[in-house]
């Protein structure tokens, strides 16, 4: 049974980037071959074929960790306000792209993250500062914190005011 709630929300997922089969993760009951019809017309290309890449590691490198953590608590918080898991998924999405603009990570990497917190195989912690940054699985130590470092070496304010922005959508 296809809404047209369902409908615009994968529109909107195609034009934040999502692949065929991430959508299909969320709207199990629609056909993929509308779904991808529907992304061909947002996007006005074919979507690409195979599978998506899947590399766990690279969002605790140097690079993705803060973007990773920051998108996990934005995801989990989301969640915590009853939010089904694609509208989280969004919600999370725009305010890490409203902190970092273009160069954050893409909605598929956005997407695996969403996975392995919902699944219990990337937990959020707290450091000492009281911020949230991920750690794996294996539950070993990734220190130090990566949103203290990138604090400390930007300045970062969007990061401080991240807990503002997420209450306020909240409550909205």
């Amino acid at each position: 049974m296809q809404t047209n709630d369902s409908i615009e929300t994968i529109r909107y997922f195609c034009s934040l980037g999502a692949r065929p089969s991430i959508i299909l993760s969320f709207f199990r009951y629609v056909p993929i071959k509308i779904i991808r019809k529907i992304y061909k017309e947002v996007t006005g290309t074919a979507p690409s074929k195979g599978q998506l890449p899947i590399k766990i590691q690279i969002y605790f490198g140097r690079k993705h960790a803060v973007q990773a953590s920051v998108l996990a608590k934005l995801y989990s918080d989301a969640l915590e306000s009853t939010q089904s898991e694609a509208n989280a998924l969004i919600t999370a999405y725009e305010l890490l792209k409203s902190i970092y603009g273009n160069s954050c990570l893409n909605f598929s990497q956005a997407w695996h993250i969403s996975r392995y917190v919902a699944c219990g195989q990337f937990t959020l912690k707290r450091c000492g500062e009281g911020h949230s940054f991920l750690y794996d699985e294996t539950g070993l130590p990734r220190p130090p914190c990566p949103v203290c470092k990138e604090i400390r070496k930007v300045n970062a304010p969007a990061l401080v005011a991240l807990d503002v922005k997420v209450k306020k959508r909240k409550s909205a």
